[in-house]
C-alpha cells in the first residue's frame, strides 16, 4: 500500500511539473510573439530564465525555426502553443531542411537552382556538385536535424567565402547568434589570421584556408555558412577535407549502433512467446512522435542525387546461376575493359539489355563475405578484374591447388601489385572505413596465408628431405660413378611405360622405385597391384594417399606406413613394412616392420 501511494505521489508530482513547464512555455511563447523587440537575444534570456535544462531537452520544437504561413494558420485555428503541434512542426522543419540542402546548397531540387552555394557562377550544363548524400535524424528530444556530405569538383567554383569561422562583429544580431550556437568543446580549425582562400598543396589538391582569428580559436568556434545561420538559427558544423578515409570512418562509426546483448538473448529465449517478444521490442524502442511522423508514411530519411544499388556477389558454387554476371559477360565490345563493379556503376542493369546512364554514375553498395572466408578473394576478383569467362578468374593450376588457397592464388596471379603489397592492402581496408585493429588483423591473417601457400608450393617442407630430392633432380655423376651406375640401370629411356616398370620389378623384386610426385607414386602402386597381387586374397583395404581411392592389401606386399592426416600441411614420416598374416579383424591387416619387428595394427 505504501508503495502504491508513493508511486501515486510521484506521478502527481510529474504532472505538476509538466503543467509548470507548459505554463513557462506559454508565457515565453506569448512574450516572443507579442513583444515589439522580439529578437534572438530575448529568446536566449527567456530560455535561461524560465526553462530548466531538463525541461528544455524534452521540448520537441525549435523556437527560432522559421514558421510557414500554413503552420501559423494551424496554430491560430487550434489555439495550441509551440509544443502542441509536434506533427506539423516536424513536417515544417524537415521540409525547410530538405529544400535548403537540395536547392540552396546543391541546386538539385525541382526548381533546378542554377546559382547555388556549391556551384557559384557556374558554366551552364555543368555542375560543380558531383554528388551529395544527406540523412535526416532525430535527437533524443524529438527534433529533426540533417547530416550532409557533398563531393565537389573544385572548391574554387563554390562560393567558399560564405563559409566563415569568425565572429561577425559588424552584425550584432548575427554575432550574438554565432556566440550562442557555434562554440564547441572539441578542436575545430587551426588559428589563421589571413582571409579565407583556397590553396593548393604539394600534391595538387585544393584545401580551404579559413579565416579563424584568436577570439574564435579560443572558443573552438565551428565553421558555418553565413547566410544560413541567421535564417535558421541552428547549430552548424562545416568541415572541408579531401581525405576519403576520414569521411568513411566518420560515416561508419556514426552509423554503427550498440545492441544490448542481454535484451537480444531474452527476446530469443524459448520461454518467450512471439507476442511477448514483439511487445518487448516495440516497448524498448520508445519512439518519439515526430520521428514516427516520418517513419510511418515511409518518408525517405536519406537522399542522394545518384542512383543507388545493393549487390551481393555470388560464390564460386552459384556464380553460373547469376543472371547479372551473364549480362556482364555478354556486354558490348566497346566496354570489354570494364570490370563488373565499373559496369554496375555506369549501366542500368535492370533492363534486359543494360544501357549506360545518361547523366551520373550509380553508387553500388557491395556486401562481401568476410576477408577470412576463402570466397572473399573470388568475390573481389569477380568485381574488380575484367573477364569474358569465369575460368579467367582462376589460377592456371586451379585443380591442383588446395581448396583454401584456390582463389588466393588467383588473386596473387591476377593482382600481384595489390596482394603482395602490405601498404596497398592496408589502404584498401582503411578506405572501407575499418578501424586500425581490424586492418592489423587482416594483415596478420594474409601474412600467415601467404606463408602457408608458399610452404604448399614446396615439394618437401623438411629441409633435409628437400636437399635429397634436389640432389636426385640435379645431381650429375662423374664419369667414374656413371660407368659404375650404368651396370645397374634397368631402363635408359626418358618415357617409362607401364610394361617397363612391370618387367623391372619382375626381374628385381627388391628394387625401390623413386618418384618425385604423388601422381607417379599412384601409378607405380596401381601397376604393382594389377600385375602381382590382383589374384591374391585381399586382407583389407587402405587409403594410401589422401587423394587416392582405397587400395587392397595382400600378404607379402611391401608398404610404407605413414601417420599423416594432411600431407599439404606437414611432413610425411614413414617406415617400410611387410604384410605377413591376417588379423582377427578382417578389415585390419597386420604388418611386421623391418625396424621394430613388432605387429602393428591399423
Amino acid at each position: 500500500m505504501a508503495t502504491a501511494k508513493k508511486w501515486f505521489l510521484l506521478e502527481k508530482k510529474e504532472k505538476l511539473d509538466d503543467l509548470a513547464s507548459k505554463f513557462r512555455c506559454i508565457f515565453a511563447y506569448h512574450y516572443l510573439m507579442n513583444s515589439t523587440e522580439s529578437t534572438y537575444k530575448h529568446f536566449v534570456e527567456l530560455r535561461a530564465t524560465y526553462l530548466t535544462e531538463n525541461r528544455q531537452l524534452n521540448i520537441p520544437f525549435e523556437w527560432t525555426f522559421p514558421w510557414a504561413q500554413w503552420l501559423r494558420q494551424s496554430r491560430d485555428l487550434s489555439g495550441k502553443g509551440p509544443t502542441g503541434l509536434a506533427i506539423l512542426e516536424t513536417l515544417n522543419i524537415i521540409h525547410i531542411l530538405e529544400q535548403t540542402v537540395r536547392g540552396y546548397l546543391c541546386g538539385s531540387n525541382t526548381n533546378r537552382w542554377t546559382d547555388n552555394v556549391f556551384t557559384y557562377n557556374h558554366i551552364r550544363n555543368r555542375c560543380n556538385v558531383e554528388n551529395f548524400f544527406y540523412r535526416i535524424e532525430f535527437r533524443g528530444r524529438g527534433t529533426a536535424h540533417v547530416h550532409l556530405l557533398v563531393c565537389l569538383e573544385s572548391l574554387k567554383q563554390a562560393d567558399y567565402r560564405l563559409i566563415r569561422g569568425d565572429i561577425p562583429w559588424l552584425d550584432a544580431e548575427t554575432a550574438y547568434v554565432v556566440n550562442d550556437l557555434q562554440p564547441s568543446q572539441k578542436d575545430a580549425f587551426p588559428e589563421c589570421n589571413e582571409r579565407t582562400s583556397v590553396k593548393t598543396d604539394q600534391n595538387g589538391e585544393e584545401m580551404l584556408s579559413l579565416y579563424h582569428p584568436n577570439d574564435a580559436f579560443s572558443q573552438n568556434l565551428r565553421a558555418y555558412i553565413s547566410t544560413i545561420l541567421p535564417f535558421l538559427k541552428c547549430k552548424m558544423d562545416v568541415q572541408v577535407s579531401d581525405k576519403k578515409s576520414m569521411v568513411l570512418r566518420y560515416v561508419t562509426s556514426y552509423i554503427s549502433k550498440f545492441h544490448d546483448q542481454q535484451t537480444s538473448e531474452s527476446l530469443y529465449s524459448r520461454y518467450v512467446t512471439p507476442a511477448m517478444a514483439g511487445f518487448r521490442h516495440v516497448s524498448d524502442l520508445k519512439p518519439l512522435e515526430p520521428e514516427m511522423v516520418v517513419t510511418l508514411p515511409s518518408f525517405k530519411p536519406a537522399w542522394t542525387n545518384n542512383p543507388t544499388k545493393r549487390y551481393v556477389p555470388p560464390r564460386p558454387s552459384n556464380v553460373d546461376e547469376s543472371v547479372l554476371v551473364t549480362k556482364y559477360i555478354n556486354r558490348g565490345q566497346d566496354i570489354q575493359d570494364y570490370s563488373l563493379l565499373q559496369w554496375l556503376r555506369t549501366h542500368d542493369t535492370n533492363k534486359s539489355v543494360p544501357t549506360p546512364y545518361k547523366r551520373q554514375t550509380a553508387l553500388v553498395g557491395v556486401k562481401y563475405v568476410s576477408v577470412f572466408n576463402p570466397c572473399f578473394f573470388f568475390q573481389y576478383l569477380l568485381l574488380n578484374v575484367p573477364f569474358k569467362n569465369i575460368s579467367e578468374l582462376r589460377h592456371p593450376y586451379h585443380d591442383t591447388i588446395p581448396e583454401q588457397f584456390k582463389y588466393y592464388a588467383a588473386a596473387l596471379a591476377l593482382q600481384p601489385e595489390l596482394w603482395n603489397d602490405d601498404v596497398a592492402i592496408a589502404n584498401l581496408f582503411r578506405k572501407q572505413g575499418n578501424k586500425e585493429y581490424y586492418v592489423d588483423n587482416v594483415l596478420s591473417f594474409l601474412h600467415s596465408t601467404r606463408q602457408m601457400y608458399h610452404l604448399w608450393q614446396q615439394r618437401c617442407v623438411d629441409d633435409q628431405y628437400k636437399n635429397i630430392l634436389d640432389h636426385l633432380r640435379y645431381w650429375k655423376p662423374t664419369p667414374q660413378i656413371l660407368s659404375t651406375l650404368n651396370h645397374r640401370v634397368i631402363y635408359r629411356h626418358k618415357n617409362v611405360l607401364d610394361v617397363d616398370i612391370k618387367e623391372a620389378l619382375k626381374m628385381h623384386p627388391q628394387s625401390i622405385v623413386v618418384t618425385v610426385s604423388k601422381r607417379a607414386t599412384a601409378r607405380v602402386n596401381k601397376i604393382v597391384f594389377e600385375n602381382f597381387f590382383l589374384l591374391s586374397q585381399s586382407l583389407g583395404t587402405m587409403q594410401l594417399d589422401n587423394n587416392d581411392p582405397p587400395m587392397h592389401i595382400s600378404k607379402n606386399m611391401r608398404v610404407i606406413i605413414t601417420q599423416n592426416l594432411d600431407k599439404s600441411r606437414g611432413v610425411v614420416n614413414g617406415q617400410t613394412a611387410i604384410v605377413h598374416f591376417r588379423s582377427q579383424n578382417k578389415y585390419n591387416p597386420c604388418y611386421r616392420t623391418r625396424q621394430s619387428r613388432q605387429q602393428c595394427y591399423f
